[in-house]
């Protein structure tokens, strides 16, 4: 395998990883778009069951979220697509009494970038997926 074959990178724009305040700025027409992938993302929360407006009970831990967002852009640089994700604080979680057990499926790079490198030596042919939501899990009937 040839030393460089990992070692490209799509060039970063400054304006790529907005903050929410830095959204609320923007001219109406941008905002638009980054309100349409925020309603996305909610509607596709509250599809899977994993997010729903309720009234705030009383004496519970409420947990802050933010938002995180992105510019996708294909190699040259060009604008793909704005994506938004809702990140729910989880480093403010008290243990024993908002969760109980945690589980957080990783991999090593090392692992992803070896099994990358077996594919291209034994000719085997990769896909790449995007899960939305892909930790959320849908409710049981």
């Amino acid at each position: 395998v040839h030393p460089y074959a990992f070692s490209a990178k799509v060039q970063t724009h400054l304006s790529d990883n907005p903050t929410y305040k830095d959204i609320v700025r923007l001219p109406d027409e941008e905002r638009k778009l980054w309100d349409a992938v925020m309603v996305k993302e909610l509607k596709s929360l509250s599809d899977l069951g994993s997010f729903k407006m309720v009234s705030r009970p009383r004496g519970a831990n409420i947990l802050m979220s933010t938002w995180a967002f992105k510019k996708k852009r294909y190699p040259d640089g060009a604008l793909k697509k704005f994506k938004a994700r809702f990140c729910v604080r989880g480093d403010q979680q008290i243990d024993g009494l908002d969760v109980f057990e945690t589980f957080s499926p990783v991999v090593a790079w090392i692992t992803v970038m070896l099994l990358l490198i077996l594919s291209m030596v034994l000719k085997l042919e990769t896909q790449q997926v995007d899960y939305t939501n892909a930790f959320c899990q849908a409710p049981l009937d």
